[in-house]
């Protein structure tokens, strides 16, 4: 979270994967809150793929 205003800065650094999503402010309360649910849900995916992949690789390898 930030109050900087650098429009194409975030916008490089979502392209990147850096950032999950912006949200302007004023923010509406409903949509800060599927923001923080869908950006958790989202690292917990990335964490699992991650896991798994790793898992195969270390099966893969025995």
């Amino acid at each position: 979270m930030t109050a900087f205003n650098e429009t194409i800065e975030i916008k490089e650094a979502i392209k990147k994967g850096y950032v999950f999503r912006s949200i302007e402010k004023p923010w509406n309360e409903e949509e800060l809150k599927d923001a923080i649910i869908l950006g958790y849900e989202s690292y917990i995916w990335k964490i699992t793929r991650k896991k798994i992949i790793d898992d195969l690789d270390n099966n893969a390898k025995q």
